[in-house]
């Protein structure tokens, strides 16, 4: 398979992915419920029972309660369907999760012989050029031309990285939206991954950004950097997202703006950024921030 068609299996299966973690997230919601009516079943229960103790009159057993027979077999009906459903759904990502991984690995593969036979044909274009006088300057435009795509191909491979500089620059970019709150959400645990999200929150910093919240995320996945607020945000938060996601684009960082939509107090207008594992196809970048 090529690298235009494992690029295209690759975004195939992802969005097959994410299909089935709406379906985790609608089975683990039946899990909840059901518990949450096992609760009010025990509670009933105990207060029934609470109250036949204080009256200390022994008398004939009350009719069974239909509604109470109904709620206790619903809940646990809903567990049952909520914890079978999550392991299906659970075993269905890590199928498809482990087709992108041999994905990932085919295309770095195909990356990687990419770079190897470039830097072959530049080493063969200066040996006809030392050969060969008479095609000396075809020779060397041929070299120069496969030194080209052997860098490329090495970019694609390499990790992400912040200078010293490229962070100050960043930092004078979002200055002047003054000091702000923002939560840093890692996808992966890759030593490529971390380095970059510690030099997000060291470029910050410069500019009294509070970092309110940093994490590892337990599932899902994102590509490149995510800088996400939530869609009523006041309109400094949203300029300085704006900002942000340009200032690491034009530090050759891929990223993008989104929204998210948080249920805690306190947070609905807070920049938040995403980072996850290394994808060989972004030109040196990461699948997911």
């Amino acid at each position: 398979m090529d690298e235009s068609a494992l690029r295209a299996l690759i975004a195939t299966l992802d969005a097959r992915r994410s299909s089935f973690h709406w379906w985790l997230d609608l089975f683990t919601a039946f899990v909840v419920a059901g518990v949450a009516l096992e609760v009010i079943f025990v509670v009933w229960e105990y207060v029934d029972e609470l109250h036949d103790f204080k009256r200390g009159i022994i008398r004939p057993p009350d009719r069974p309660s239909r509604l109470k027979f109904f709620l206790g077999l619903l809940g646990a009906a809903l567990v049952a369907v909520g914890v079978s459903g999550e392991l299906y759904e659970g075993a269905r990502i890590e199928t498809i999760e482990t087709s992108i991984r041999k994905a990932n690995d085919d295309l770095y593969l195909i990356l990687s012989k990419q770079a190897g036979d470039a830097a072959i044909s530049a080493r063969i274009a200066h040996d006809e050029a030392d050969a060969v006088k008479g095609i000396a300057d075809a020779a060397k435009r041929d070299a120069e031309g496969a030194l080209v795509k052997a860098k490329a191909a090495e970019k694609k491979l390499a990790w992400r990285d912040l200078t010293p500089q490229q962070q100050t620059e960043i930092a004078s970019a979002v200055r002047k939206f003054g000091p702000k709150k923002y939560s840093l959400i890692v996808w992966g645990n890759t030593p490529e991954i971390t380095r970059l999200a510690a030099q997000i929150f060291n470029t910050l910093t410069q500019v009294n950004w509070t970092l309110d919240g940093w994490g590892f995320a337990m599932a899902g996945s994102t590509n490149g950097v995510l800088v996400s607020t939530e869609k009523e945000a006041p309109t400094d938060v949203a300029a300085a997202a704006d900002a942000l996601v340009m200032a690491f684009n034009a530090k050759g960082i891929v990223a993008a703006k989104g929204y998210q939509t948080y249920l805690g107090h306190g947070r609905l207008t807070r920049p938040r950024s995403e980072t996850g594992a290394r994808s060989p196809g972004h030109s040196g970048q990461a699948d997911g921030f």
